[in-house]
């Protein structure tokens, strides 16, 4: 799916072909697929949305990189990108897994700043 972007095919690429791809990569633990496929949307100038941001998250939650992840974060909000409960919960995550407790419940509390109600999941993705 990805492939598509890098060449010159008349089939212009789709967003939502594109999410399928990194949610489906996100499934299958294929974190450098994702990875790789969410950059060259980038390079390709699409566009990303809520739903690409968090299926790389969600990947990039199974390696625990929190620098990644905290790139990604930050791309989010320079670009005015929704974040939601998944988001939250994907970084929540990744925070607690490697350790960051404290990172962890700063994001649950800007969370609950923004009125984005935290669910047993979230809480359960920080332990």
């Amino acid at each position: 799916m990805c492939q598509t972007l890098r060449s010159n095919s008349i089939v212009k690429p789709v967003l939502e072909h594109i999410n399928a791809a990194l949610c489906a990569f996100a499934k299958q633990s294929d974190v450098d697929s994702a990875i790789a496929c969410f950059d060259e949307m980038m390079v390709a100038k699409m566009t990303p949305d809520n739903l690409s941001y968090n299926h790389v998250l969600s990947a990039v939650s199974k390696i625990g990189d929190v620098s990644l992840a905290n790139r990604y974060f930050t791309q989010m909000k320079e670009n005015d990108i929704k974040i939601d409960a998944y988001t939250y919960s994907s970084l929540i995550s990744i925070h607690g897994r490697a350790g960051e407790s404290g990172a962890a419940v700063d994001l649950l509390n800007e969370m609950k700043q923004k009125k984005i109600e935290a669910d047993a999941a979230i809480y359960n993705a920080g332990i």
